[in-house]
């Protein structure tokens, strides 16, 4: 019985992160640092995962539980929901921060290949980040999001560009996903919050 609870539970955890909304604000704040990179306000972007945090819990509330309702998960889950969620934040930070130190440590440094590959660090590691994200909500869009910005890293790094552009266009790419994700799912499920 254990079993096909968590079960369950696992179906549901997949469905909570479904409507787009992680997916809008993960692309709003990848794109925010990258131009604050190309703005020269690089600190600035550092604290964009920090101020996005808190937006999420209202938009659900206001756009997806009128449709779904709202789903106790288990305790376990709940918590599990809500360390995914303040380590976004904190994560978030560690990778702009990482990556602009590898960034500075590689192009201050020997141009050697490493080098040759430093401005698509910041996009690698938010590649990474995405498939973090993948693990833990079960949404497999997060893994295609990460190839995109390994993809954008790669091609900055040869075009010889700086680091923000690889994290703006994936950032828009994220965007465009969330919004079509979020589209359908307002489509599928009305609002059901007037219904008595």
């Amino acid at each position: 019985m254990l079993a096909g609870k968590n079960k369950v539970e696992s179906r549901i955890v997949r469905f909570f992160w479904n409507d787009g909304l992680l997916d809008i604000l993960a692309g709003i704040g990848a794109l925010l640092i990258g131009l604050a990179w190309q703005l020269d306000l690089v600190a600035l972007g550092a604290i964009v995962p920090l101020i996005l945090i808190p937006f999420w819990k209202p938009l659900r509330a206001k756009i997806t539980e009128p449709r779904l309702g709202y789903v106790e998960l288990s305790g376990a889950q709940q918590r599990r929901n809500k360390s995914f969620l303040m380590m976004s934040g904190v994560l978030g930070t560690v990778v702009l921060v990482a990556g602009i130190a590898g960034y500075l440590a590689v192009v201050r440094g020997a141009r050697d290949s490493l080098g040759d590959l430093a401005p698509a660090i910041p996009a690698f590691l938010l590649g990474l980040m995405s498939l973090m994200v993948a693990a833990v909500t079960m949404v497999h869009r997060f893994v295609q999001y990460a190839i995109v910005f390994v993809i954008f890293g790669i091609a900055v790094a040869e075009l010889d560009q700086e680091p923000g552009w690889a994290l703006i266009a994936g950032g828009l790419v994220v965007v465009l996903g969330g919004a079509v994700t979020l589209y359908y799912f307002l489509a599928r499920y009305p609002d059901t919050s007037d219904v008595i």
